[in-house]
């Protein structure tokens, strides 16, 4: 019990300190939902909630003493923190599963869990109507957490921005929007996912899959991982839960316009100079042809 709340006062230090990174923070709440872990050869994580995010082993472990992951993750919530303007968070498990459960069943077990917790999760944090639940999600995190979004929403409770990370069986997923949100959906995806690429496979996705969107996804990008991404990254893989990088890619996915006919699509102010495979905004989508070495759109 003393390390947990040893572990616990850590985790208020670190927020409160990696806030003033923010020029002005709020009372808005963003929740991690982690996905599949357990002891298989494949789970990104042996933990759940903040463990699955490595979150706990940068309070443990001196920054002196971090390895290349530690480091990314320590950038990783910097930039979390930056993006949704908030220091304040939740961890909650979406990915007690079994790797071939479905995303429909899911996404009703993350309803179920937010309709039975939402009163303590509102008296903990000090909700109100005026305040925001953001998401990050991983892998099949993102289902669970679409149902939780769902009755958020319609108990007129105030859903921000949501950000899915590698999620799997993306086009499956059950999404839902109206006047509490979400006020912006996004997905990322690596083209060397590995893991969600088979995780889609058990469920009839065919091969070339990873480029599967979410419906209703306001900003959507699924990249190669070549020298350009690795010097900033390394291989990263199913990892991108874990890397700075991700928020580099909503950067550039914000920014970018689109320029050319139905034959071929420039990408401008890409300033990265990330390589996609696959960019959508605004209900407008285009993908690398490798055959014809440029961009088209996507139909």
């Amino acid at each position: 019990m003393k390390s947990f709340c040893l572990f616990i006062i850590l985790l208020g230090s670190y927020f409160a300190g990696v806030a003033q990174v923010s020029d002005s923070t709020n009372n808005d709440v963003i929740v991690f939902v982690n996905g599949f872990w357990g002891k298989q050869k494949f789970s990104p994580a042996r933990c759940n909630k903040a463990c699955y995010w490595q979150y706990d082993s940068i309070q443990i472990k001196a920054p002196q003493q971090w390895n290349y992951n530690q480091s990314q993750v320590d950038l990783f919530f910097k930039e979390t923190i930056k993006y949704f303007g908030t220091s304040r968070v939740i961890f909650v498990d979406g990915g007690h599963f079994a790797p071939v459960c479905s995303a429909r069943k899911r996404y009703k077990k993350g309803f179920q869990y937010i309709e039975n917790q939402i009163d303590t999760i509102l008296k903990n944090n000090k909700l109100n109507k005026n305040n925001k639940l953001h998401f990050v999600t991983h892998s099949m995190g993102g289902a669970y957490a679409e149902g939780m979004i769902q009755y958020l929403i319609t108990h007129q409770i105030p859903v921000g921005k949501v950000l899915h990370i590698s999620p799997s069986e993306a086009r499956d997923i059950k999404v839902f929007r109206n006047e509490y949100g979400p006020e912006k959906r996004i997905q990322l995806i690596s083209q060397s996912d590995g893991t969600v690429e088979l995780v889609n496979r058990w469920h009839r996705y065919k091969k070339d899959n990873l480029i599967a969107q979410m419906k209703d996804c306001d900003l959507f990008a699924c990249f190669f991982e070549t020298e350009i991404t690795r010097p900033q990254a390394g291989d990263i893989g199913h990892a991108l839960h874990m890397r700075k990088i991700a928020f580099d890619i909503i950067k550039d996915i914000e920014n970018v316009s689109f320029c050319g006919d139905e034959t071929c699509v420039i990408l401008e102010n890409n300033s990265n100079k990330i390589p996609y495979r696959k960019v959508c905004k605004g209900g407008y989508c285009v993908f690398f042809d490798r055959k014809k070495g440029y961009f088209v759109p996507s139909r």
